[in-house]
């Protein structure tokens, strides 16, 4: 059994998640770095990973709950985060394109 509870993992993530940190490596660095005192039973990254993707069902759960409570389920607009990703990468020519290299 994990000595970290549920709650604490989901207050982590929901908290990481807000500062931008969008993988468990991000999140549980950022805790042992700077909170080890505030979580003691952090415990290793491949045991909060594996418990991060242990409590999916739970998460998606709750995710359905905030949006049900509200009203984005009878919404007929959606908002997508128009985020950029980066997709290129230097391989093999030098052409700079929108802030980064791409293939030609």
């Amino acid at each position: 059994m994990p000595k970290l509870s549920d709650a604490e993992l989901i207050t982590m993530e929901i908290v990481g998640e807000f500062m931008g940190k969008d993988q468990d490596k991000g999140i549980w660095r950022y805790f042992r770095n700077h909170w080890h005192h505030g979580v003691p039973h952090l415990g290793s990254r491949a045991n909060f990973a594996k418990q991060s993707a242990n409590l999916w069902d739970l998460k998606r759960r709750i995710q359905d709950h905030i949006t049900w409570e509200i009203g984005a389920r009878d919404d007929s607009i959606y908002l997508v985060d128009g985020f950029p990703m980066p997709i290129c990468k230097y391989a093999r020519s030098r052409m700079w394109t929108n802030g980064m290299y791409c293939l030609r």
